[in-house]
């Protein structure tokens, strides 16, 4: 399939955690092709203290934001909370 542009190379990015670290976000070029870092984290956090699922805002933000860009691709979202116990304080 690289002929037509697909590669099974991922980008991997390695990054210390810190304590100061609230969120992990895994996603596909789908969501990176329309959203920057900031933004994502952003739409994640508020999501969170809203009661919502972070992963399906996410996903709808990138879906809807996909014609703006020229964009069409899937979307595959993972999001990990850290520092639970800051929450539960």
């Amino acid at each position: 399939m690289k002929m037509y542009g697909l590669s099974a190379d991922p980008d991997i990015s390695h990054f210390e955690l810190s304590e100061d670290d609230r969120l992990v976000l895994i996603a596909s070029d789908g969501l990176w092709d329309v959203l920057n870092p900031r933004t994502a984290c952003d739409i994640a956090m508020r999501a969170r203290e809203a009661g919502r699922s972070a992963t399906k805002d996410i996903v709808k933000w990138a879906i809807e934001e996909m014609p703006n860009c020229g964009v069409r691709d899937n979307v595959t979202v993972l999001a990990i909370f850290l520092n639970e116990q800051e929450k539960s304080s």
